[in-house]
């Protein structure tokens, strides 16, 4: 009689799902605590200024009576102003969006695995990358680079003077090297090779 499946077992891809979502992306975790805070402090001292309003009390810095005729009176403001008020909301705003829709990734990619939840730093797919491409071009450490962003790998290569390079077959390197690796999201590689050499 074979054991029960326990629920931890139940669904490894749900658990690594979450895991490699939560080590690929970065957390909204501080903004959304900076926001939050400053929302509070806004009505912490609105709610102050009505209740002293009410008590009879003088305000902390202005009545809710003056600061409503402020704001209804925005309109007869100068043009200047008008539009240095809108330029710095509408710039607020958008920072605010960008933070809420930006996917907010890390420099990261995945790995298949059927046993594993695996993840790999982009420097590393990179120093592959310019390893493989190094090894075939002839050319030194020194002389040659990769970086890798979400779908795109670039590989900058300097050659030797008087040793020239088969773009051909360094880009098939570097796409076996891609195809060996797998990661996820999908990367293409492109080869970029220097038109002066260096001795």
């Amino acid at each position: 009689m074979s054991p029960a499946s326990s629920p931890r077992d139940a669904a490894p891809d749900a658990r690594y799902g979450r895991f490699l979502r939560r080590e690929t992306h970065r957390s909204r975790s501080a903004a959304e605590i900076v926001v939050l805070t400053v929302i509070a402090l806004i009505a912490a001292y609105v709610g102050t200024e009505a209740v002293l309003a009410v008590l009879g009390a003088a305000p902390l810095l202005i009545a809710p009576s003056d600061l409503l005729a402020a704001l209804v009176g925005v309109g007869e403001l100068a043009t200047g102003a008008l539009i240095g008020i809108a330029v710095g909301t509408g710039l607020l705003a958008l920072i605010l969006l960008v933070l809420a829709l930006a996917p907010g990734a890390r420099a990261r990619h995945t790995i298949a695995d059927d046993r594993l939840a695996v993840v790999v730093d982009d420097g590393v797919i990179a120093s592959a990358l310019a390893r493989s491409a190094r090894t075939i071009a002839r050319s030194r450490r020194e002389d040659t680079s990769a970086s890798i962003g979400r779908r795109t790998a670039v590989v900058s290569i300097t050659p030797a003077s008087g040793i020239g390079v088969d773009r051909d077959a360094v880009q098939k390197a570097l796409d076996e090297e891609l195809e060996r690796i797998a990661p996820q999201p999908a990367t293409r590689a492109s080869v970029r090779i220097a038109d002066s050499g260096r001795i």
